[in-house]
């Protein structure tokens, strides 16, 4: 055989296969060099933190809540929060560096560790009450020769901490000897016990001494402390019944009063704020989540055990519950009523004929709601509905497909509402 001859003709063949070879040892060995080189660095290994934690910027040295209010979340205490690549977790401790819960009804601080990417920061949560108290003057009247004290012209004193101890000062030191009767302007300021402090105005009255005057009558009053806008046209009033004994110059005395109630005027409220109340209904909606979470996961448990579908949410009807749960806040009144003058108007059933929302009910289906208030948790709220026999016979009911879920929080009172209808 003769191998010259041989290797030129098959030579291109011989040379295009080694070469195949080689290629494929090259990437082969490139795709080998990869794995052990750069995939640790982009796939096992977690994004990098950004810039500022270099910087000592990535976590805030405190944050401050509002007493009464919200627990912060843990992103709050970021720097770069819309940068965030990773979960963190959040842990508060006391002073003795005991792990515990930030209790929001106290003014305190909190030492705070946060965990991100595996690394472990430390800020500090300051509860803080920072909201001037809520007061009322009243005007006072005495007789020539008897003593008073600033005290004595708070009629109505309500503080965002709940704290009972108070200050009250003349911005005026005049205001504190008036003797001669007459009718004299009184300026004054209540602080809170964290320098929190509303200022106002009253009068003081002092009559003549008249040792010779007749006692006439006595007579039980109904005296307003505070009267203030909330919503939609509903006012909050707060009155007590006092008793005054009168007597013949025009003086009064008082006798004893009665414990403080509170009462709504509900007049002022009407139509004309129903897209008002949409648009609050929307902006929580979507903070309503876990609410909605619960109570369906609840009622669609107990739909379950007795072999019933459950039921799905609707947006647009979770919507509408928002809104009857708020009329609900509103009136003070859990009722399948709604709180308006006309007749048209009055049962629940109307909130669909409102078409505050994309709804489209049709009439001809079944809908039912429940409604409830004053539970202390969402599914609680839930059972008590299954314990209802008329609750549970709705929640139950297997030609009831789709639900909207609502919740409003009023005063520290909250209310639900639950819409049912049918398929």
């Amino acid at each position: 055989m003769d191998l010259k001859k041989l290797f030129n003709e098959y030579r291109f063949i011989i040379f295009a296969t080694i070469g195949f070879l080689v290629l494929i040892l090259l990437v082969f060995s490139g795709y080998k060099y990869f794995l052990e080189y750069k995939e640790p660095e982009t796939v096992n290994k977690p994004t990098p933190t950004p810039k500022a934690k270099l910087d000592n910027e990535l976590i805030k040295e405190e944050v401050s809540t509002e007493i009464n209010s919200y627990l912060p979340d843990v992103k709050d205490y970021f720097n770069i929060s819309d940068e965030l690549n990773d979960f963190p977790t959040v842990s508060y401790y006391d002073e003795e560096e005991k792990e515990t819960e930030v209790d929001l009804t106290k003014v305190g601080t909190y030492n705070v560790k946060i965990k991100y990417h595996e690394n472990e920061y430390k800020s500090i949560l300051n509860v803080v009450d920072t909201t001037p108290p809520d007061v009322t003057f009243k005007e006072l009247s005495i007789k020539e020769g008897e003593r008073y004290i600033a005290r004595n012209f708070v009629q109505y004193y309500k503080d965002n901490s709940k704290e009972k101890g108070y200050s009250v000062s003349y911005k005026d030191s005049t205001n504190a000897n008036i003797t001669r009767p007459g009718t004299y302007n009184i300026d004054l300021s209540v602080c809170d016990n964290y320098k929190n402090c509303t200022e106002g105005s009253t009068k003081l009255t002092i009559f003549y001494n008249n040792s010779n005057k007749k006692y006439v009558k006595s007579e039980k009053e109904n005296l307003i402390l505070k009267e203030e806008t909330i919503k939609y046209g509903i006012k909050r009033i707060t009155s007590t019944d006092v008793t005054y004994s009168y007597y013949d110059d025009g003086s009064k005395d008082e006798i004893s009063r009665d414990n403080e109630v509170v009462s709504y005027d509900y007049s002022g409220f009407n139509h004309d704020y129903i897209n008002e109340m949409k648009k609050e209904a929307l902006s929580i909606y979507n903070d309503q989540g876990f609410t909605r979470t619960d109570i369906l996961s609840t009622i669609n448990n107990y739909r379950r055990d007795v072999n019933v579908a459950p039921l799905s949410l609707n947006r647009e009807m979770s919507v509408l519950a928002i809104v009857r749960a708020m009329e609900l806040a509103y009136s003070n009144s859990v009722s399948h009523e709604r709180p308006y003058e006309e007749e048209k108007y009055k049962q629940w059933k109307s909130i669909f004929l409102e078409k505050i929302c994309d709804v489209n009910i049709d009439y001809r289906v079944s809908i039912a709601e429940s409604i409830g208030a004053k539970q202390e948790s969402d599914k609680a709220m839930a059972d008590y509905w299954r314990s209802s026999t008329e609750a549970s016979d709705i929640m139950l009911n297997p030609k009831y497909t789709k639900t909207g879920i609502g919740k409003y929080t009023l005063d520290g009172i909250d209310y639900w509402v639950q819409l049912y209808v049918e398929k």
